[in-house]
């Protein structure tokens, strides 16, 4: 289960890579709707995956041999990219164990996006982005 610190720095990473997209559309002296600002925050990869490595090794045994859902949750999708990376590592030239592909993963690769829903998302971009404007709050 995710701690509340991981959840803050997820969060905290969100909102940074928010406003630094903000900041370079105004730079331009472009538009862009809280919609599209979010869509693309969370299109952009953060800087790690935010799991624990103990979950992460629980959830990687746990499909290590079922078929993966054949329509996965947003949670779910994180777990299968992070799955598949750590499967790279073991079956890629490193050949590492599963300990050390999961703490290499957690460590050094970068997921393909934000895993947070769109409500989520709107919530804590609320708080930083002033409605029908694009003020940014501190």
């Amino acid at each position: 289960m995710k701690t509340s610190t991981q959840h803050a720095e997820r969060d905290a990473a969100f909102v940074r890579s928010a406003m630094s997209i903000l900041g370079a559309h105004m730079a331009r002296g472009e538009r862009l709707s809280r919609r599209e600002l979010i869509a693309k925050a969370l299109a952009s990869r953060p800087p790690y995956f935010y799991v624990e490595a103990d979950r992460a090794v629980d959830v990687f045994n746990f499909f290590r041999h079922r078929p993966w859902p054949s329509a996965p949750t947003l949670r779910q999708q994180m777990w299968m990219e992070f799955c598949t990376m750590v499967r790279e590592e073991m079956e890629g030239p490193r050949r590492l164990k599963l300990s050390k592909a999961v703490a290499f993963v957690l460590n050094f690769r970068r997921p393909s996006r934000f895993y947070i829903s769109e409500q989520i998302a709107q919530r804590l971009i609320r708080r930083h982005v002033a409605r029908r404007s694009y003020i940014v709050r501190s």
